[in-house]
């Protein structure tokens, strides 16, 4: 019968059976190369103070809200050549004065016209800016269109 018991070990390991002890050593951890990614990272105090950094919309205490909105005047001729209710996605920078900055289609409505149009009216809208530990920032909006036809001169929907 073997007696095996836990002995106290120095980067040793050591085997006891019963009458013989046996001493293998490990090999020493030697590393070659240490990296810190914290260098890598921004420091969350140069980015509180940035006043260009665009802060994600999950990253913000409040987010943005629009206050004036601008239709995009789409004649019914564009509105026939674009298809039944056409949908474009556009991403933005709300700044942290309320406007709008790189407005950009995220996803087209398959009619350049048309998501040019929606980008011009984009551009004009105002909003009440995200607000993050109590100051306003710049921050990232995706948002939806859809343009309906209506009985209005200018059909849009969000």
């Amino acid at each position: 019968m073997l007696d095996l018991e836990p002995l106290p070990s120095d980067n040793i390991v050591k085997i006891a059976i019963a009458p013989l002890t046996y001493e293998i050593p490990l090999p020493e951890a030697n590393p070659q190369l240490q990296i810190s990614l914290d260098a890598f990272r921004p420091k969350e105090s140069s980015v509180e103070t940035n006043p260009e950094h665009i802060f994600q919309y999950r990253d913000v205490d409040q987010s943005p809200v629009v206050v004036h909105r601008q239709k995009p005047e789409i004649g019914r001729s564009l509105l026939n050549e674009a298809g039944p209710n056409p949908r474009v996605i556009v991403t933005m920078v709300v700044t942290r004065a309320g406007t709008t900055r790189n407005v950009e289609i995220a996803t087209s409505s398959g009619h350049d016209d048309v998501d040019q149009l929606v980008m011009d009216a984009l551009s004009h809208w105002r909003f009440r800016p995200a607000v993050r530990k109590g100051a306003t920032v710049n921050c990232l909006v995706i948002q939806s269109v859809i343009i309906k036809s209506g009985s209005s001169n200018s059909p849009f929907s969000l």
